[in-house]
């Protein structure tokens, strides 16, 4: 929403926000956590763009939340993701209609993403621990629209 929409003499600020809340049941595997592979049981956004008056200029960001969560894949299987958090930022430089310019950032706090699985049989349990690095990513792009 545009806070203009809400308040008078606001500051040119946009604000989102989401939360989602997931239940999946699979029948047939053993409970509990089992729930669908890979869905968490919840997701959050919230993010904000402010576009500043004397220049061309909007800049925004948004924060990602995603919980830890543990899902049993089968009567011997398990998996878990631990919690994830992101922030994403961007600058827009809209000099025209035509040509604009933008910088992104995305992944800012360069939070690696680890997940373990674990597999039992009547003699042993498995378990592997994985941890997939993460990255920041900048991306600068330059539009000129004919």
């Amino acid at each position: 929403m545009r806070m203009a929409e809400v308040m008078d003499n606001a500051p040119p600020l946009d604000l989102r926000a989401n939360l989602s809340r997931y239940w999946s049941t699979v029948t047939g595997i053993p409970g509990p956590d089992n729930r669908l592979g890979g869905q968490t049981p919840a997701s959050a956004n919230l993010g904000a763009d402010y576009r500043f008056a004397s220049v061309p200029l909007t800049v925004g960001a948004n924060l990602n939340w995603v919980p830890s969560v543990t899902t049993q894949l089968s009567a011997t299987q398990q998996s878990y993701s631990v919690s994830k958090t992101g922030i994403d930022f961007f600058a827009l430089w809209k000099n025209s209609n035509s040509v604009q310019f933008r910088i992104s950032g995305s992944d800012l706090l360069h939070e690696n993403f680890i997940t373990s699985a674990t597999n039992e049989s009547d003699s042993n349990i498995d378990q592997i621990r994985t941890v997939a690095r993460s990255w920041i990513n900048w991306v600068a792009s330059l539009v000129i629209k004919y």
